[in-house]
């Protein structure tokens, strides 16, 4: 059966009361904490994994900018992280919670993402319980029956290799901040259970081809023994969206009230913001791949945007913002969803 398509959905009246907008002073305030969260945060990745490594006689390498040369993988730390696989022989779940720091009195993924803050904010906010999930543990995945154990690679389409300092510099991208681990290929001799898809590149906009591009992650492929067949959609949650008529709408409202004046659109790429959705650490063996010019494999361990569920997941996380910034006014302009405080 094929997946329900994703519904339309009124923003407009989400929100039960109006909250007053944050100051300019107190929006600096908060955004100035966040990063000294998130130093911090990143200081007791860096040295839990750093004594743990050190436990198995291994060193962590010190953080490193990508190669000036020309995009490259960090091998020290394919290397280091491969060789602690080998002495300690952790399950892939455990290695996952380790990288992530994920103890049994704090779980969560991704630390940036605090459940408690989440819940008052978003108190009324109808995909609430999915929201408090993903931030607890991250997105599980559920399967129709279990997937197959590869005996071998799957071949990446040609434009991974046509295109690959692109692919290695996304995939560096994401190895230096932890979303994603770069091991040596025989590791899948520790974790058999790994299950690799394809890779393939595509243009980004009318950007450079040679220096950017899209890196996809093939998970229909193949068609009938693919990562997406086997998921069971009916656990998925389901797409919503506000439609782009309202978004012509609003600009239709805003030339009439204000004629003499050019109305403008902000657009920018949010891939980055849906990054945050981590993979429940039970789940991030069926989110691998191979690059053979590395001898890499690559597990994913954020939301992948070509899994199957990855749109109705996304949904929870967008439809979250606008529930927030829908509810919040500056007590002048109250339009719910298009409210320009």
């Amino acid at each position: 059966m094929p997946d329900p398509p994703p519904t339309e959905r009124s923003l407009h009246d989400s929100a039960q009361h109006v909250r007053c907008a944050p100051s300019d002073a107190k929006l600096r305030t908060t955004l100035a904490d966040r990063a000294s969260r998130a130093q911090l945060w990143e200081a007791i990745r860096l040295a839990t994994i750093s004594s743990a490594f050190r436990s198995a006689g291994v060193a962590l390498p010190i953080p490193t900018s990508a190669d000036a040369a020309g995009p490259s993988l960090n091998k020290l730390l394919q290397a280091a992280m491969s060789e602690f696989i080998r002495r300690t022989r952790p399950s892939l779940p455990a290695f996952v919670e380790l990288v992530r720091c994920q103890p049994p009195g704090d779980y969560r993924p991704n630390k940036a993402m605090v459940p408690a803050v989440l819940a008052q904010q978003c108190r009324g906010y109808e995909h609430l319980d999915a929201l408090l999930q993903i931030a607890s543990e991250g997105v599980r995945v559920r399967l129709r029956r279990p997937l197959p154990r590869q005996t071998r690679f799957p071949r990446n389409h040609p434009s991974a290799s046509e295109r690959l300092p692109v692919l290695r510099a996304n995939i560096r991208k994401e190895q230096d901040l932890f979303r994603c681990l770069v091991l040596d290929a025989d590791i899948v001799e520790i974790w058999p259970e790994s299950f690799a898809s394809p890779f393939g590149v595509v243009n980004k906009g009318d950007d450079d081809t040679h220096t950017s591009g899209r890196v996809i992650h093939d998970l229909s492929y193949p068609e009938d023994g693919s990562v997406n067949a086997y998921t069971d959609p009916s656990n998925v949650p389901k797409a919503t969206f506000e439609h782009c008529s309202s978004v012509a709408r609003e600009i239709l409202r805003c030339k009439l009230e204000n004629p003499d004046h050019d109305v403008l659109v902000m657009a920018g790429d949010v891939a980055s913001a849906y990054r945050n959705a981590y993979t429940h650490s039970a789940y991030v063996h069926m989110f691998a791949g191979f690059i053979p010019e590395d001898n890499a494999i690559i597990i994913d361990m954020s939301a992948a945007f070509g899994w199957t569920g990855s749109a109705g997941t996304y949904s929870v996380l967008g439809g979250a913002v606008a529930f927030i910034h829908g509810s919040t006014g500056s007590g002048t302009r109250r339009r719910g969803f298009y409210n320009y405080h």
